[in-house]
């Protein structure tokens, strides 16, 4: 088993690292009902490969979710590519990257390494004539989370989240780096089994 773990530990450290890192920020808070729909939690996937502090302009990849517990209530695929993505409706409004504040620091502690947030600094949202958008914008290191509800392009409701609300940012492991582990624990066990036999 000591050389299972020997193998598994020398996989890892010489695997070839990635230069972009992705990050989830997931930030709870007391439910809210906005025009009827209620959400307790926000989670924010993004991806940079700046290490230390950055902004929008450092990131590759962002999306905002809304959830209620683990039920999905609307998703903004905000960047991909480094590029800022449509909002979403009718007709979808272009939205670039100085239209979405986001302000990092890798540096800083879990609960700390998202600064400041905003899909939609400019508010665009106003000028789409159908469908249902938010407004996400906040700062969890100040004390600020809050979402805007949005209905073809007029503002409906609002609120901010309890004070006592959670933030908390982990790196999401890459797919291939769980590939990997499971490929050389797949190979060790092959390994004992004939031995044993």
């Amino acid at each position: 088993m000591k050389k299972i773990l020997s193998a598994v530990c020398l996989v890892l450290a010489t695997a070839p690292l990635s230069a972009t890192i992705a990050y989830l920020t997931t930030i709870t808070f007391e439910p809210m009902t906005l025009a009827g729909t209620t959400m307790d939690n926000l989670r924010i996937y993004w991806t940079t490969d700046v290490d230390g502090a950055g902004d929008s302009s450092d990131l590759l990849d962002l999306s905002f979710s809304i959830y209620n517990e683990d039920n999905l209530v609307y998703v903004d695929n905000a960047m991909s590519g480094g590029v800022g993505l449509p909002i979403q409706g009718t007709p979808q409004i272009n939205r670039g990257i100085s239209d979405i504040e986001f302000i990092f620091d890798t540096t800083s502690p879990s609960a700390t390494i998202l600064k400041s947030y905003d899909n939609d600094s400019n508010t665009l949202q106003q000028y789409i004539s159908f469908g249902l958008t938010y407004n996400l914008y906040g700062s969890p290191y100040n004390g600020v989370v809050a979402i805007h509800q949005f209905v073809d392009g007029e503002f409906t409701d609002g609120n901010n989240a309890d004070p006592s609300y959670e933030a908390n940012t982990v790196i999401v492991p890459e797919p291939s780096t769980y590939g990997l582990v499971a490929g050389v624990l797949a190979l060790g066990l092959l390994s004992l089994r004939r031995k044993r036999t």
